[in-house]
């Protein structure tokens, strides 16, 4: 896979874990990242790095179409 693609990719990965990680903190009434407790905290990461990481997978393997 060419690095361009890859980056296509990466990009729209990226897009859509911070889409989720933004419904999370809807979810909680929050938006000031400053007033997070610890918890809250951990599954926003948890929910950009997890959200990262399955639409990466999902993308390359269901060889979606990376524009």
């Amino acid at each position: 896979m060419s690095s361009s693609i890859l980056d296509h990719y990466e990009i729209g990965s990226v897009l859509e874990a911070g889409r989720l990680a933004g419904q999370y903190l809807d979810e909680i009434a929050k938006t000031d990242l400053a007033l997070l407790s610890g918890d809250e905290w951990r599954e926003f990461l948890r929910r950009i790095i997890i959200g990262f990481e399955q639409a990466m997978r999902r993308k390359i393997l269901e060889n979606e179409v990376p524009f």
